[in-house]
């Protein structure tokens, strides 16, 4: 006949239940949580308080736990947040520079003008006049020809192409795609104030957009 476990009194306290609610906390707060479900879980084997499972269960994700939730932290990080990084930094550094730079030219010429280019959608380099007046004004070093899209459907495009997409920001400061703009909480004005610079690699794309001062 297996034990039967102790029953719990009104007063006693159901360290077994303490062990295993600990433990399944631990996944979530970490190191914060695991130990006390592990001393729990033996004090309630010793005393017999309450279901001895419950104990053993709240020791197991007492030690469990917290490699548990760093597999999946480091799992989310290699397949989710590292790709992020690895588009933006499998830019050459020249490169990522040069983007960089224009960008800032952009929004000095924005600063400036109280506009940015506006273009006509085209994959034809220098067919947008109004780029081709920045680029006489700030010669901004770029390593390839500009082609021109004015929304945020971006197409996938050949490694080595730049493009200057209009009306648009990259999505949730990622470097790795743009994004529409919430055009009810901004008026027409305020959309023609953003634009981005997308750059196509090995990887992906990398988007460097600009940021109006009223919007730092």
């Amino acid at each position: 006949m297996p034990k039967k476990s102790k029953p719990i009194k009104q007063n006693d306290i159901d360290y077994a239940f303490i062990s295993i609610a600990f433990g399944a906390a631990s996944l979530f707060t970490f190191f914060l949580t695991s130990l006390p479900a592990v001393v729990a879980g033996i004090v309630a084997l010793k005393k017999k308080s309450g279901n001895p499972s419950q104990a053993i269960w709240g020791i197991v994700l007492g030690i469990m736990g917290p490699v548990i939730a760093i597999a999946v932290l480091v799992t989310l990080y290699f397949t989710v947040f590292n790709k992020f990084t690895d588009q933006q930094f499998s830019v050459p550094d020249n490169t990522r520079l040069q983007m960089t730079s224009t960008v800032q030219d952009l929004e000095n010429h924005l600063e400036k003008y109280g506009k940015l280019p506006n273009c006509k959608e085209s994959n034809i380099p220098g067919s947008c006049s109004e780029w081709n007046e920045f680029v006489a004004e700030y010669n901004p070093d770029l390593p390839n020809d500009v082609i021109f899209v004015n929304n945020a459907d971006v197409e996938d495009r050949p490694r080595g192409s730049i493009v200057y997409a209009t009306n648009t920001t990259c999505f949730v400061n990622t470097p790795v795609y743009p994004g529409y703009l919430e055009e009810k909480e901004l008026t027409t004005e305020q959309i023609e104030e953003y634009a981005a610079l997308i750059y196509f690699h090995e990887g992906g794309r990398a988007c460097y957009a600009t940021i109006p001062d009223d919007a730092r």
